[in-house]
């Protein structure tokens, strides 16, 4: 683990370290081997690649790195013009190893790696040395001799390093990182339509094709060699007009450039393109929201972001500012997601303190952030050992084998009973042509694209087409539970409060309930927000809320000395009073929920209230887990019983609990998690109802009559899911993971 950073250092680079983008499968070292150019190893290349009709050079167009190795000699990275590396595939590339001048003096200091030198030591004269290995910069460190992954301040910096950058970069400090960084921006090149013509064409089946045409026309088979030539020219036309699409639709949805407000040498500047932002620069995001350019910790304020872009699910999340320790901060890690606002997602809403800013530290650029790490893996998807491409790959070895054979014994028998060289040659090249099909490559897109047309009529779209040749071959679908096989929301069914240490008999409505914690929790266990007058957040607390009864009041921004907090309370004329006032719910801390931890629970102060310092915490999550938080007294005898039978006819099931917290709110800020979250009393149990949607039983039933297992994943207990979805159609396979 590497060592905090000194506050201040803001020149800081961070190259290598630990590895927080592992999901998304980088390799932050990768094996590499360096050469340099050499001219008379080029001249002899060409002038004998030339000679056999240039296949030398379509081999060198196959085979870069061979076409390196032949035409340039082995030396030191440090002196290399030229760099093969190996990525996680084993698929080796070719890259060029590029320069930059770094701007103003050369001996500031740089963190790389584990260690902070002086530029002086890393770069000669300031320049800087550095390749592109998909769409990622590779740094090159001295110290060890290769090029190491130049990251952003997503790895090796701790939390407490981040919020010492609040006053930002100097103008100095952001050019050398910008020369070192490059533009912020996800830019897809759209190759033109010859470049992809001439990759297509080159491509060995195609090549074989060509041969095969040529041999068949020499031999008079003008219909058979036609036919063959039209189809390969209609596959290659729609497979490069599928290919441009493609990638024209990723380049419009990657690329994205605005106008933002930073914070620089410790004065908010505006109007600044999102293209020249760097790691360490401070972003200060509008109230009024903002499409994130780049990923960013959110260091003061709360922000209401929209994530479908990443997650699939339109509901929005509450972030919360990221809190000062001494731990590293890792946005990939499910402690630090709640703090980071990630790129391409859409900030709705923001909560501030009365005149701060709600400011965020630039931790990732183009495309290392979250939705570059999406782009890059469209762009390069990992290989997948399937069986049927080995198989595949093993008939096509056996036929060339066959072939091989065929074109040996067709040559010996030419030359035994001595015909014409001209016709042993279209002979044993017939062979060949025959055992291996030529056509098959291009059957095999045409038959690809007919199935990627069918599947875009029912808004189903690919982006690997050559997975769609694996589809016959699936045995096996899993499908989340929430959300896919059932409705999105969850209908609040009833509660079963705790009075006296017991259960009541039956549920009962939440609107039926009095004044008491149960009621107080589900009014206020929630990130529920307003956003243009209507209620937004996830929908069980949407659900839990909305069965209350009570309204949700947010003050204007500005009319608190702390955090804008939000205000629950029972509708005008609704009952509830307090001391003869109505009754107020002021959220004042949350801890959002967590699923490592199956809970979530809030800080409230109930209002009107004859001392400041009496607070209360509210606590709802998993029965399990909140029963063993709660006081063995306050959770009734029959709690497994009662749960039990709950959980059998398909209930999701939530547990409330509370306590009572003497502490002045501006402690109740600071304090720690675990320190609230204990010493609880059951409140009460809330029952909710999740119904399956309508097209889940015929598409699992068609699906089971295929021979196809259908799995189900869920984060619910085995009985709970067993229940709640194969108690319903018998079909289901009943595997949970």
């Amino acid at each position: 683990m590497e060592k905090p950073v000194p506050v201040g250092k803001v020149e800081n680079a961070v190259v290598n370290g630990s590895d927080p983008c592992q999901d998304q499968e980088i390799d932050s070292c990768p094996p590499q081997t360096g050469y340099r150019h050499s001219i008379w190893r080029s001249v002899l290349f060409y002038a004998l690649v030339v000679v056999p009709a240039g296949l030398g050079l379509l081999l060198a167009y196959w085979f870069p790195a061979v076409w390196l190795r032949l035409t340039a000699y082995r030396c030191p990275l440090g002196s290399a013009s030229r760099v093969i590396v190996k990525d996680l595939d084993g698929n080796k590339c070719v890259e060029v190893v590029k320069t930059a001048i770094l701007p103003g003096h050369t001996h500031q200091p740089i963190r790389i790696g584990h260690t902070c030198v002086g530029l002086k030591e890393v770069w000669s004269g300031g320049v800087v040395r550095y390749l592109i290995h998909r769409h990622l910069r590779y740094l090159y460190q001295p110290s060890v001799g290769k090029f190491v992954l130049l990251r952003g301040l997503d790895d090796g910096h701790t939390s407490s390093a981040l919020h010492g950058m609040r006053g930002g970069l100097s103008l100095e400090q952001h050019s050398k990182r910008a020369c070192l960084y490059g533009e912020n921006s996800i830019d897809v090149p759209v190759k033109p339509y010859h470049v992809l013509l001439v990759e297509e064409v080159l491509h060995p089946f195609y090549v074989f094709q060509l041969v095969s045409v040529v041999f068949w026309i020499v031999e008079q088979y003008y219909y058979y060699a036609g036919a063959v030539f039209l189809i390969s020219c209609v596959s290659v036309i729609i497979s490069l007009l599928q290919t441009r699409r493609h990638l024209q639709q990723i380049h419009d949805i990657a690329f994205s450039s605005t106008t933002v407000s930073v914070v620089r040498e410790g004065r908010e500047m505006s109007g600044v393109s999102s293209s020249s932002l760097v790691p360490g620069d401070v972003l200060v995001v509008p109230p009024s929201g903002l499409l994130l350019p780049c990923d960013a910790a959110l260091l003061t304020g709360q922000a209401i972001v929209n994530e479908a872009m990443l997650t699939g699910e339109s509901v929005p999340v509450t972030k919360t500012p990221l809190p000062p320790s001494s731990l590293h901060y890792l946005p990939s890690s499910s402690s630090h997601k709640r703090h980071t606002l990630f790129c391409g997602t859409q900030v709705v809403q923001t909560r501030f303190y009365g005149n701060e800013r709600v400011l965020a530290a630039v931790v990732g650029t183009g495309f290392s952030t979250a939705k570059g790490g999406m782009v890059r893996s469209i762009l390069f998807p990992r290989k997948l050992s399937v069986r049927f491409y080995v198989d595949a790959m093993k008939f096509v070895l056996l036929l060339s084998i066959l072939a091989g054979c065929g074109f040996i014994y067709t040559l010996a028998i030419n030359f035994y009973f001595k015909f014409q060289v001209k016709d042993t040659i279209l002979r044993a090249f017939d062979v060949i042509t025959i055992a291996v099909p030529p056509a098959l490559p291009a059957a095999l897109t045409v038959g690809i694209v007919y199935a990627l047309a069918r599947l875009r009529k029912n808004n189903i779209f690919c982006i690997s087409p050559q997975r769609v040749t694996l589809a016959g071959k699936v045995k096996l679908v899993c499908f989340d539970k929430t959300g896919t096989l059932t409705e999105d929301s969850l209908d609040l069914l009833g509660v079963q409060p705790v009075v006296a240490g017991s259960f009541t008999s039956g549920l009962c409505s939440a609107r039926d309930l009095p004044q008491c914690p149960l009621l107080y929790a589900m009014a206020t266990t929630h990130s529920i927000a307003t956003i243009n007058g209507k209620l937004t957040g996830d929908p069980i607390d949407l659900k839990m809320f909305q069965g209350t009864g009570w309204v949700l009041r947010e003050p204007p921004p500005g009319s608190f000395d702390t955090l804008t907090p939000t205000i629950a309370c029972p509708p005008k004329g609704g009952g509830g009073e307090i001391l003869g006032s109505e009754v107020e719910l002021a959220q004042l801390r949350m801890f959002t929920f967590s699923s490592d931890l199956q809970r979530m629970s809030v800080i409230v102060r109930v209002a009107p209230t004859s001392d400041p310092k009496q607070l209360h915490v509210f606590c709802k999550g998993a029965p399990e887990t909140i029963c063993q938080l709660c006081r063995p007294n306050s959770v009734p005898g029959d709690f497994p019983e009662v749960l039990g039978s709950l959980t059998q006819q398909g209930y999701r099931v939530l547990a409330v609990a509370h306590r009572p917290l003497h502490m002045a709110w501006h402690k109740a800020e600071r304090v720690k998690r675990e320190v609230v979250e204990c010493d609880l009393r059951l409140a009460g149990l809330v029952v909710m109802q999740n119904r399956l949607k309508s097209q889940t039983t015929p598409v699992m039933s068609s699906l089971s009559h295929a021979g196809i297992r259908n799995v189900m994943i869920t984060g619910q207990p085995y009985h709970v899911g067993q229940i709640s979805v194969s108690g319903k159609f018998l079909f289901f396979s009943g595997v949970w993971i």
